[in-house]
């Protein structure tokens, strides 16, 4: 809520308003804005217990269903296995793109160790079933990929939210700024306004507050406020270095799941083979 002097000259209730500024970060934040936007769509299936996991934006709705109907007959202890194997191989390819250099032994053994999770899970239930195999191999990189794209739509709502706090402020400090430069205002005057903080993993609180303010507390309130900001933009700052460098390598982290599922794939029916070769 932007600061509103309930106690102007003729005893009515005005709030103060001005057209927002548009400062020098525009583009900026625009295209910040665009990002945060791309990921609001986010996709998700139920799970056991009440839960749910995130699965690809662009993912279509027949194999949507068909991940639905596969994780609706998993007990909670399989669905648990399937998701942690999957943030394990979505964490462990992001380490290997961002430490660089060849990524096919990482894509090798992460193919395996999904591979065993599929196999240790599905062989009592349903023995040596092609289909059963192949919707647990998709479910599995659907949770992965479903998993880089949760921490990219956390980053950009990170960044959204700073933003909006910084305008907030901004559009704060010019109104408390009018208030101090009206030559006909009385003081003290009845303030309502907001005040950011953010805590050690830098994550914005924000609380309203109200009071009757002197004309020194009302400048010593804008430098407050001009404190939270800088506070906050350098917050900002790192918060969008994070989005753009995790932007920058989501497409490779897709190629190294994409290489993980064929060779899933290819795992899964080298064993399929193997065991109808036996006689």
């Amino acid at each position: 809520m932007a600061i509103s002097n309930i106690n102007r000259i003729g005893g009515t209730s005005t709030p103060v308003t001005q057209e927002g500024k548009v400062d020098g970060q525009e583009g900026v934040q625009r295209q910040e804005l665009q990002t945060t936007e791309s990921f609001e769509r986010v996709q998700s299936v139920a799970l056991a217990g009440g839960n749910t996991a995130q699965i690809p934006s662009g993912m279509g709705t027949d194999e949507t269903s068909r991940i639905q109907a596969f994780v609706g007959g998993l007990s909670s202890e399989q669905t648990q296995a399937l998701q942690s194997t999957a943030q394990s191989i979505a964490n462990q390819a992001q380490a290997a793109v961002t430490a660089g250099g060849d990524i096919s032994q990482t894509t090798s053994a992460l193919s395996s160790q999904g591979a065993d999770v599929v196999q240790n899970m599905l062989v009592d239930s349903t023995g040596i079933d092609e289909q059963a195999f192949g919707d647990a191999t998709n479910t599995l990189m659907a949770f992965s990929m479903g998993e880089v794209e949760g921490k990219l739509t956390g980053l950009a709502k990170q960044v959204q939210g700073g933003n909006e706090t910084k305008k907030e402020l901004r559009l704060d400090m010019t109104e408390l700024r009018e208030e101090l430069s009206d030559p006909n205002a009385r003081w003290p005057q009845e303030f309502t306004w907001n005040e950011h903080s953010t805590d050690s993993e830098g994550n914005i609180t924000s609380t309203e507050k109200s009071g009757s303010l002197t004309k020194a507390e009302a400048e010593a309130l804008l430098e407050k406020l001009d404190g939270q900001l800088a506070t906050i933009g350098e917050q900002s700052a790192l918060w969008q270095f994070d989005l753009q460098s995790a932007m920058q390598k989501r497409s490779e982290i897709m190629n190294i799941m994409t290489a993980i599922l064929k060779q899933m794939h290819d795992t899964m029916s080298a064993t399929i083979r193997n065991v109808k070769a036996c006689p």
